[in-house]
């Protein structure tokens, strides 16, 4: 492909001043050109370099505005993400995206990761209980759960960047937030016997405190009765 055609794209994509990423947009160009296919043959040469620029922001950890770079193509965003799953496939840029990936993506502190990264299995083992295909390589699980963390740590976080990170269309992801939805009131409904429990048991501690010192008390009170009658029983043997 064109070499300037290549530097004036990414040039309007703001990847002019990074030469490790023109590089790789060059790779993955180069890549494409090797495995021609008749899946790709009605895709015209600006958006093929849109879309190996695309993949190679994404390898990178780097963010990529994805509405700029449909405009550059000029086709409908479906047609833009079915391209781009294509010639995913065709580069052999496809690659297992988790928290650590798409923390570095989206900017997110550490903190969120962290949670992020002890909720997973546990969603994980929701969905595979209550018998849902669960693909463990697709990025979705590991989007919704540190989307919804980082919404209720309130870290502003993109809605969008997050569907077109995992590859997934509005209405996937929403099936998605309905599944986090049922596992949140799942596991809030599991942690209510445990309190309970927790406060029974709280109680009897309490009430076997208090009995304990009333039965300290009562102790005292006879031991101090008991000396204050001998002393008198002394006292009056010893003026008798």
């Amino acid at each position: 492909m064109d070499g300037k055609l290549i530097e004036n794209i990414a040039r309007k994509l703001g990847f002019q001043h990074n030469p490790q990423i023109l590089e790789k947009i060059k790779e993955n160009t180069r890549l494409l050109q090797l495995k021609q296919s008749s899946m790709i043959a009605t895709i015209g040469e600006m958006p093929k370099i849109v879309l190996c620029a695309d993949l190679a922001a994404s390898a990178m950890g780097l963010p990529f505005n994805t509405e700029t770079g449909i405009k550059i193509c000029g086709i409908r965003k479906s047609i833009y993400m079915n391209y781009r799953r294509i010639i995913q496939k065709l580069i052999g840029a496809t690659k297992i995206i988790g928290i650590p990936e798409l923390c570095l993506q989206m900017g997110l502190p550490s903190g969120v990761q962290e949670a992020a990264m002890e909720k997973l299995p546990k969603y994980l083992e929701y969905m595979i209980r209550i018998k849902q295909t669960v693909d463990r390589e697709h990025p979705q699980y590991a989007g919704i759960v540190l989307y919804q963390i980082a919404k209720q740590r309130k870290v502003k976080v993109s809605r969008m960047r997050f569907t077109q990170a995992c590859n997934l269309r509005s209405e996937q992801w929403k099936i998605l937030e309905d599944s986090w939805e049922k596992y949140e009131k799942n596991s809030k409904a599991n942690e209510l016997p445990r309190a309970k429990e927790n406060t029974t048991e709280d109680v009897e501690m309490r009430c076997d405190g208090k009995k304990e010192a009333s039965t300290g008390l009562e102790s005292e009170d006879y031991e101090v009765w008991k000396e204050r009658i001998l002393a008198r029983a002394y006292e009056n043997l010893r003026r008798k």
